[in-house]
C-alpha cells in the first residue's frame, strides 16, 4: 500500500505515452540499472502527474507481477478554481500549488489517476467521488485538509463521520474485486470465550442489549451484556472489524472491536451516535 502527501506538490498533468528510450529519454537512472529495463528499454515520461502514475505501476507490474494494485483518489471536496489556500463561502477548496502552465486540484488529480488506472489495467477507487465528502462539508471532515478528522463539537459529542464514510466505502470497494469467501472459508476464524466489555466514558455498560455488525455487513447478532457490563462470545467469525452499537436511555452509542482471537479479553469504548 502506497500513501502520498505529495499531491500539494503541483505539476502538470503530461500523457500515457511509453517512450522508448531512442525516442525520449525519460528513464531515470534505478530503473536503467534494474535488471528489468533491457525487456523494455524506455518509460513513461515521469514529468508529468500521469505519466509518474503509470511510470509507478508499470515498474511495480515487473517487480512484483502478482501482487494487486489498487489506485486509490484523494478524498473529496476539492473544487475548481485559480489561486492557493483559497475559501469559497467559508470553505476551504484544498487547491493545490500551481505550476504557471496549469491549476491542478484534487478532482483532477481524482480523474488522473483514473485514466491512470485505465490505462494500466489496476482497479481504481474512486473516495473522491464516493463518499459524500463534499467541498460543503469538507472543512468540518477533513480540518488539516488530509486526513478523514474525528471532531469533537462544542457539547464534547464525538464525530467519526469522515472516518466512517472511508471505511465503509474502501471496504465495499474492496468486496468487488477479492474474491469473495464462502462462510466454510472462514471455519478457521470461529472464535469463542471473546469477553468484550463495552464502556461509556469508562463506566461498564451493564444489563444491556448490544448489536454486532462486521465492517462489510455480512455478519451481525445480538448479545447482551451481564451486571458486571460483560458479553462472552462464541462461535463469532473474527479477524474482522465489529461495530458495537447499544442503547442507554434515549442515546445511542456506538464503538468498534477488532476480533482477532478466541478468549480475548476487551475494553470497547463506546461514543454517542451524532
Amino acid at each position: 500500500m502506497g500513501g502520498t502527501n505529495e499531491f500539494g506538490s503541483g505539476g502538470v498533468e503530461g500523457d500515457s505515452v511509453f517512450y522508448a528510450d531512442s525516442e525520449k529519454d525519460v528513464t531515470d537512472q534505478a530503473w536503467k540499472d534494474s535488471p528489468y529495463y533491457a525487456d523494455w528499454n524506455g518509460d513513461f515520461d515521469r514529468r508529468g502527474i500521469l505519466g509518474g502514475f503509470c511510470s509507478t505501476i508499470f515498474k511495480l507490474q515487473q517487480w512484483m507481477p502478482q501482487a494487486k494494485i489498487i489506485l486509490c483518489s484523494p478524498i473529496g471536496g476539492g473544487s475548481y478554481v485559480t489561486c492557493d489556500n483559497a475559501v469559497e463561502n467559508g470553505v476551504k477548496t484544498s487547491v493545490l500549488p500551481t505550476s504557471g502552465r496549469e491549476s491542478m486540484t484534487l478532482e483532477k488529480i481524482a480523474r488522473i489517476m483514473e485514466d491512470a488506472a485505465w490505462r494500466m489495467n489496476v482497479p481504481y477507487f474512486n473516495i473522491y467521488r464516493d463518499t459524500s465528502i463534499s467541498m460543503f462539508n469538507r472543512n468540518m471532515m477533513i480540518a488539516d485538509g488530509v486526513h478523514p478528522y474525528i471532531l469533537t463539537d462544542k457539547g464534547g459529542v464525538i464525530h467519526n463521520t469522515a472516518n466512517d464514510l472511508m471505511a465503509l466505502t474502501i471496504a465495499g470497494k474492496m468486496n468487488t474485486i477479492l474474491p469473495l469467501m464462502k462462510y466454510d472459508d472462514f471455519a478457521e476464524f470461529v472464535f469463542s470465550g471473546v469477553a468484550l466489555r463495552p464502556v461509556v466514558d469508562d463506566a461498564p455498560v451493564a444489563d444491556c442489549d448490544i448489536k454486532l455488525v462486521s465492517a462489510h455487513g455480512t455478519f451481525s447478532f445480538d448479545a447482551r451484556t451481564d451486571s458486571s457490563g460483560c458479553v462472552t462470545l462464541n462461535d463469532v467469525y473474527g479477524r474482522l472489524t465489529y461495530k458495537v452499537m447499544c442503547s442507554v436511555g434515549d442515546v445511542q452509542y456506538v464503538g468498534y472491536v477488532n476480533i482477532t482471537s478466541s478468549d480475548m479479553d476487551e475494553t470497547v469504548s463506546l461514543s454517542p451516535v451524532v
